[in-house]
């Protein structure tokens, strides 16, 4: 898929005196499409996407998503697939038309908006922090800026297209959910980089400081390039590889990757050493909406599960050889259901709260892997499959995990224990 042409669509307008009947347009239009068995880059694939993307601009997703209703109970799924798939694209991707100095005349262009997972591990008694303003020391770059040059230093956005990158960290919970929403974004990105003043939404409130928290984020910056850009960067020849240069595609794919790979480290240092309370990050590699979401989810519950381990054997190594048992059971929460571990060990129990995006049960089979993959045995995982309502302590409100023959429990750090030394306690 070409971005560039996706973004096309996205920078249409249609005037019309009566509102058009969007759900009806968007299924006649799909249902031609696939009809011609167009490709996604074709000009009636591209009437979809210009459809898809007027009807987001009322501000809901309802229109497409009627449409969608329409082509499933029509049996059209070829058609479905294009819809579906052009609000996820229109969601992420814009065209810009840029004038000023330096051009003979309006240069059309694309922007995409990326997002950048990470997973955030605080020092006790340390806020999570909300922003990347931080000024820069001794007349030095800020933080924002050292963020933005990061990326073009290590060749994932070329010298010429301009970046815009947002100045705050998001929670899952602050991002935008529907296309409408994303899409409302995506214009406000282009809006800025035109030069207008925009009103970002804020990031909630984090909760109060206390105990080490592990946080997912997002950072999120915009890339603008044209077609006559000789090196947009390696990030858009990773999401648009039919862009790649035939020749030599081997050898620019090694150095993209190796670029790549060398970023998060890099962007990593740079929050480590300019955000105040951190005690380590992990960032992911910059993707589109869900793939992001994804990848940060996967990140934080793969480091929350290794501390916990860590609480448990005191050992950051393999547990092979350790009497280590888990179970796994759901809990109802007043936010919905969710999945929590708890991990005995050493004499030691350890809990985690498993971030879902989506069916709780169908993270069970990830969660057993992650666990054999740190040593823990299939034998000595126990899952529960009744549903508890017990999710946190009368006594204390700390969240409750499940302990294998114990019931509900949570950690409790003994008198004169200067770690996370905690053992079962039925409350």
């Amino acid at each position: 898929m070409s971005t560039k042409r996706a973004a096309r669509v996205s920078g249409r307008k249609k005037c019309s005196k009566t509102p058009p009947n969007w759900a009806r347009e968007i299924f006649a239009a799909a249902e031609a499409a696939t009809s011609l068995s167009a490709d996604f880059n074709s000009e009636p694939s591209l009437r979809v996407g210009d459809l898809v993307a007027q009807a987001l601009d009322t501000g809901t997703d309802h229109h497409v998503l009627r449409a969608l209703e329409d082509l499933d109970d029509a049996g059209l799924d070829s058609a479905a697939k294009m819809v579906a798939s052009w609000a996820d694209t229109v969601s992420s991707h814009i065209a810009v038309t840029l004038r000023g100095e330096g051009l003979p005349e309006a240069e059309a262009c694309d922007m995409t908006l990326f997002l950048v997972p990470l997973c955030l591990g605080t020092k006790p008694g340390a806020p999570v922090p909300t922003e990347l303003r931080q000024p820069g020391l001794s007349g030095g770059l800020s933080m924002l800026d050292q963020a933005a040059r990061s990326l073009r230093q290590q060749g994932l956005v070329g010298v010429e297209p301009s970046l815009l990158m947002l100045p705050y960290l998001y929670a899952l919970s602050d991002l935008p959910k529907s296309w409408a929403q994303r899409w409302r974004l995506v214009r406000q990105c282009r809006q800025a980089s035109l030069g207008q003043q925009e009103t970002w939404f804020l990031p909630r409130k984090p909760p109060p400081a206390g105990d080490s928290v592990l946080a997912l984020r997002f950072v999120l910056f915009a890339v603008t390039s044209s077609q006559r850009d000789a090196d947009p960067g390696f990030l858009f020849q990773w999401v648009r590889p039919d862009d790649a240069p035939e020749t030599g595609l081997a050898a620019a794919i090694l150095e993209a990757t190796s670029r790549l790979l060398g970023w998060p480290d890099a962007f990593g240092q740079i929050l480590l050493s300019s955000l105040p309370g951190l005690d380590f990050v992990e960032v992911g590699m910059p993707a589109v909406w869900e793939y992001a979401i994804e990848e940060g989810v996967s990140i934080c519950n793969l480091m929350g599960l290794q501390l916990a381990m860590t609480r448990v054997t005191r050992s950051s190594e393999s547990v092979l050889g350790l009497s280590v048992r888990a179970a796994i059971g759901v809990y109802q929460t007043d936010g919905g259901l969710e999945l929590r571990i708890g991990i005995t060990g050493n004499d030691r129990f350890a809990g985690h709260v498993w971030m879902t995006n989506g069916d709780p049960e169908v993270e069970l089979k990830p969660i057993v892997e992650a666990l054999a993959e740190l040593g823990v045995s299939p034998e000595q995982i126990q899952v529960d499959p009744d549903l508890r309502e017990d999710a946190y302590c009368e006594d204390c409100g700390r969240p409750l995990f499940p302990g294998r023959g114990v019931g509900s429990c949570h950690e409790v750090v003994e008198a004169g224990d200067t770690g996370d030394r905690g053992h079962p306690r039925l409350h």
